[in-house]
């Protein structure tokens, strides 16, 4: 059985990459073919909303995703919604995971949530047994080093946007009473928002920010984010 998987991997994982789907859906189908476990790890909300987009994932990989966790879903992570910080959040269930599953390997393309996991385990003495990857440094053609020789009980998560969906969506910040006075990325939302909001205080001293995520939540959205070319980057292999 082991030898068709890796027979089976090899030509899917090849097909994939013929066809540039991300290094996200490679890897998440050389871990299905591998026999082990995937899951999916993002900082989006509402995971009713955004089923259509894991179905089609589901349907460009042949699998079903059985562990699916948006981390700032009001309902379905309430558990979790005291912990301050989507990093700190997804670094919560991979912690959660890595007590049940010899192995947790996580994927995404923010440095900071790569960073806070492997902090994590180099703190604690489990880096054999939790590794966080920046996906945009990902190297493909090493995907098998990647996967427990001696068992299946590994889990992969993937985090979404930027990993496995390659799209640029927008994110506002608006005045309180909704209107919109600047449109950043998910890049600077991740790492300049202080910076930004410090900016927009001296031009509006007295103004309630807020902030429009529907891009990532309102599931008309969500459809159209559904294309054939989001799924899909250029790899540049040696």
């Amino acid at each position: 059985m082991k030898e068709y998987f890796l027979e089976i991997s090899e030509k899917q994982v090849n097909s994939l990459i013929k066809r540039k789907f991300t290094k996200g859906i490679i890897a998440m189908a050389r871990a299905f073919a591998k026999g082990e476990t995937v899951g999916i790890l993002t900082a989006r909300s509402s995971k009713e909303n955004n089923e259509p987009l894991i179905r089609e994932i589901e349907h460009i990989i042949g699998e079903k995703i059985k562990y699916k966790y948006f981390i700032n879903d009001p309902i379905k992570s309430e558990r979790i919604s005291h912990i301050k910080g989507s990093a700190a959040r997804k670094l919560e269930i991979i912690k959660e995971f890595s007590n049940t599953f010899d192995k947790v390997k996580f994927y995404d393309d923010e440095k900071m949530n790569v960073d806070i996991v492997n902090v994590f385990a180099r703190n604690n003495n489990l880096e054999n047994k939790i590794k966080a990857y920046d996906i945009k440094t990902f190297d493909v053609n090493k995907l098998d080093s990647l996967f427990n020789k001696k068992t299946n009980k590994t889990i992969h998560f993937f985090d979404l946007d930027g990993t496995v969906l390659n799209v640029k969506l927008p994110i506002y910040i608006t005045k309180e009473n909704g209107e919109v006075i600047k449109e950043i990325s998910q890049e600077e939302w991740a790492t300049k928002l202080n910076n930004i909001i410090e900016e927009l205080r001296e031009k509006y001293p007295d103004e309630k920010f807020g902030f429009d995520l529907s891009w990532f939540s309102d599931k008309d959205k969500i459809l159209k984010q559904i294309k054939p070319e989001n799924f899909k980057e250029e790899i540049n292999l040696p």
